[in-house]
C-alpha cells in the first residue's frame, strides 16, 4: 500500500509539474519581476547557419569534460550540455579578468564574437513555430530586485542568445 501511495504522490507532482509548465502566458511585469528586453524571435524563413567544424569541436570538448565530471561521482544525473554552454557563455559575457578567461577557456573558445556567432547559431537551427509544433530553447537572466545591468549587456543577450 505504501508503494502505491507513494507513486500515486510521484504521478500528481509530475502531472501538476508538466502542467504547469505547459502554460502559455507570458511572464508579466510584478513587484518582483521585470522584465528587460523583448527578444525578437526568429522567422520561420529563416535560412540554417552552418556552423564550423572547429566551434562543433569546441562544444563537444566541453560537454565530455562536464558529463566526465559527473560520472566520476557515480551520481544518478539528467542534465542538458547545450543549455548548460549557453548559460556558461551569458555568464561569460558579463565576466571580467579572471573569471572572463577560467569561462572562455572552459568554453574552449578563443573570443567573444566566436561564442556570439556559436549560441546565435545554436538557438536559430533548433528554434522552429509552425503548423507542426513549436520549439524555444528557453534562456534567462535573473537577478536579484534592484541590482541594476547594463543595458549593453542585456541587448547582447536579447540579440546573440535570445534571453
Amino acid at each position: 500500500m505504501k508503494k502505491f501511495s507513494c507513486f500515486i504522490l510521484v504521478f500528481v507532482t509530475l502531472l501538476s509539474l508538466i502542467l504547469t509548465g505547459c502554460n502559455s502566458k507570458e511572464y508579466q511585469e510584478s513587484d518582483t519581476f521585470v522584465p528587460l528586453s523583448n527578444v525578437v524571435y526568429p522567422s520561420e524563413e529563416k535560412e540554417y547557419v552552418t556552423i564550423s567544424q572547429e566551434l562543433v569541436k569546441a562544444v563537444n570538448e566541453t560537454y565530455f569534460k562536464i558529463a566526465d565530471e559527473l560520472v566520476e561521482r557515480n551520481d544518478n544525473f539528467v542534465f542538458s550540455p547545450t543549455s548548460l554552454y549557453i548559460a556558461l557563455s551569458m555568464l561569460a559575457e558579463g565576466s571580467v579578468n579572471e573569471t572572463y578567461e577560467e569561462l572562455i577557456k572552459f568554453l574552449n573558445i578563443n573570443n567573444l564574437e566566436d561564442l556570439r556567432a556559436l549560441n546565435k547559431s545554436i538557438y536559430e537551427n533548433n528554434y522552429y513555430d509552425n503548423k507542426n509544433g513549436k520549439l524555444k530553447i528557453a534562456n534567462s537572466l535573473w537577478t536579484r530586485h534592484g541590482l541594476s545591468v547594463g543595458k549593453e549587456y542585456i541587448e547582447t543577450l536579447e540579440n546573440n542568445y535570445y534571453g
